[in-house]
């Protein structure tokens, strides 16, 4: 039909081109969706179910638009198939991918183009010349296929939309859940509420941190727990941070607090509320992290505890660290180190200057030296020894700094390192030169003192035995003393154990009578009285009380007038007349306590027993005789007392 129109010579210019249009209009509308449905089917085939149903629709349509468009015109029913190609059109349109809307345009062109073509039904009537029933057709092919088309792509948009929506929705519910169960692993406690303030979400830490479980929707907040300040006052329910949260709509942050369970217990938490807000910035309710601090709260202390106990080791023991930054001149002391240096409690960093303003004077030249030497030789390592006054009492001790010193290419950076009182070290190591030069001293007055005794006695012998007895008596006496001496660490001897000491020997039951007062010479006066006392006993034993059986002694002392006075009374034994000439005892008796101590001897050869009352000072006193003017038997033993 188309070429019998065109190719007539009777058709006019207009009439050609607005065939020719129509017909390419035509054929963009039904040929050109249908395949590029199919080009997309084969890269998104349809499901089953969208192909059975829009396969049944196509062939329904086929019988329908042949009943309609082919069918005999001459009876009124003929019109319901017409009125049924529509729906049938609208059908896999509505439902259907748009392949199956662009089939249905194809399937209804085929049929009413054969209509107008072959005069087949309402486009067949012989009165209508071919071109006005092609035009017809093509007419109405161009409206309904412009209408099918349109709507095909306003369900295909609308289904898309609603799978984007449904999976937007799918989305977010599983954003939801997911954002739940992120939630809910958390080991801090979260909960949100409505406007109202009653929990519409909680996690299972919040359940364990409130020791219950709320009822959601129901349970308000403030009837969960108690608040209290961190010192333990409860807080007001305008001031607990979700009240502010929900009345003013700000966070709040950075607030301690203790929650109060059910059972009393208290637990330290940090409360961090916030608003939530609507798309119009309106509250609509509070989302609340509250962080136990329990475990922060133990570690704080467990840590401020162990820095007491390092405090308190470093205090004791005496030492303490440094650090010297010189670019700044800067010195940080730990509490230990600023104990050393008799700082006030808590002063943690001086300056270098007021550093060493604390270091005695004697030393300062010597520790900058030190110091200044370990730089020059770039030595990692520098130890040195130094006086340092302390500030709070003034006191003189010796501290030790071992240093670790850091470099900034050849200048020194920075110097860390730890100080320790040496001081009793350097005490003890005073006492023991001491101790050895008194040593030296008393091992030399010792032998001197027995080579001068071995020698006088000699000369007073009248034989060996007696010299040998004597001498031995002699160094006894020294050695017993020297005990008592050693046993009290060379501070002094009691006059009572010295008394029965040189006694000891010669005492029976009833031959002594010792008395008096607790009373402690001293060192020196230990030795030249237990000296006088030997000499006593001696001659006592040899020629007076102690030399027969009904003989007594009697040593008594007492101090007078800053002076201990002791008193050798003998009697009952032989009379004792004056001898004849002065030996060796008689000058010790008489002459060592006079000249080694500054005292007093009085001796008297009584006829009822020897009397001798022995004066010695409680403090040392000049000697009141020069030694030139001793004799020398006196001389040799004054050398070593």
């Amino acid at each position: 039909g188309y070429f019998i129109i065109l190719h007539n010579p009777q058709v006019s210019f207009p009439t050609f081109w607005l065939y020719w249009l129509i017909s390419e209009a035509v054929g963009v509308l039904v040929i050109a969706p249908l395949v590029i449905g199919i080009a997309r089917s084969t890269r998104n085939p349809p499901r089953v179910s969208e192909l059975a149903e829009g396969t049944c629709i196509l062939v329904v349509l086929a019988l329908m638009s042949v009943l309609a468009f082919i069918g005999s015109t001459g009876h009124w029913y003929t019109m319901l198939p017409l009125a049924m190609v529509l729906p049938l059109l609208l059908w896999p349109a509505a439902r259907c991918p748009p392949v199956f809307a662009a089939a249905a345009i194809f399937v209804l062109a085929v049929v009413i183009m054969m209509s107008a073509i072959l005069g087949i039904g309402h486009l067949g009537e012989a009165d209508i010349s071919l071109g006005q029933r092609l035009l017809a057709a093509q007419t109405a092919l161009v409206t309904v296929s412009s209408c099918t088309l349109v709507m095909a792509a306003l369900f295909a948009e609308r289904r898309s939309r609603e799978a984007l929506l449904g999976s937007s929705i799918a989305r977010l519910r599983t954003q939801k859940d997911a954002f739940r169960r992120l939630l809910g692993s958390l080991p801090a406690a979260i909960y949100t509420t409505d406007t109202t303030g009653r929990i519409t979400y909680c996690n299972q830490a919040a359940i364990d941190l409130w020791g219950r479980r709320p009822q959601l929707g129901r349970d308000k907040w403030f009837d969960l727990w108690r608040l209290h300040y961190p010192d333990g006052r409860s807080v007001p329910l305008h001031e607990r941070p979700t009240k502010i949260v929900l009345s003013e709509g700000r966070a709040v942050r950075g607030r301690e607090a203790l929650l109060e369970r059910p059972d009393g217990t208290l637990v330290p938490i940090m409360p961090c509320p916030a608003p939530m807000l609507d798309e119009r910035g309106k509250t609509i309710g509070v989302v609340n992290m509250q962080v136990d601090l329990t475990e922060r709260k133990q570690a704080e202390a467990a840590l401020a505890e162990r820095d007491t106990f390092l405090t308190l080791a470093s205090k004791a023991a005496r030492v303490g660290t440094y650090t010297l930054d010189l670019p700044t001149k800067t010195v940080r002391l730990s509490p230990g180190l600023a104990a050393l240096y008799g700082l006030p409690e808590g002063i943690t960093e001086l300056s270098r200057a007021d550093a060493r303003a604390r270091v005695h004077p004697e030393d300062l030249q010597g520790l900058d030296e030190g110091m200044r030497q370990a730089w020059q030789e770039r030595r990692g390592e520098h130890v040195a020894e130094f006086r340092v006054v302390r500030a709070n009492d003034g006191e003189v001790c010796w501290i030790e700094l071992r240093s670790l010193i850091s470099y900034d290419g050849e200048q020194p950076r920075r110097v860390v390192g730890v100080g320790i009182d040496v001081t009793a070290h350097k005490r003890a190591e005073e006492h023991q030169r001491l101790l050895v030069a008194e040593l030296d001293h008393r091992v030399k007055n010792v032998l001197a003192t027995v080579s001068a005794v071995a020698s006088r006695t000699q000369d007073a012998s009248r034989s060996g035995d007696d010299f040998a007895a004597a001498l031995a008596g002699r160094i006894r006496s020294m050695a017993a003393t020297h005990e008592l001496l050693s046993g009290r660490q060379w501070k002094g001897v009691s006059v009572h154990a010295l008394v029965r000491r040189v006694l000891a020997p010669y005492m029976t039951p009833g031959n002594t009578d010792i008395d008096g007062p607790d009373a402690i010479l001293r060192p020196e006066a230990g030795q030249a009285v237990s000296m006088v006392l030997h000499e006593l006993a001696t001659n006592a034993a040899k020629h007076g009380a102690l030399s027969t059986d009904g003989g007594r002694i009697s040593v008594s002392w007492k101090p007078i007038d800053g002076e201990i006075r002791i008193v050798w009374q003998e009697s009952g034994g032989p009379p004792v007349p004056p001898p004849q000439r002065s030996g060796y005892g008689t000058e010790v008796i008489r002459g060592l306590i006079p000249y080694e101590l500054g005292g007093s001897v009085e001796l008297a050869f009584e006829p009822e027993g020897v009397r001798c009352v022995l004066t010695i000072p409680a403090a040392e006193k000049k000697k009141s005789q020069d030694r030139n003017e001793l004799p020398p038997s006196i001389e040799a033993v004054g050398d070593l007392i």
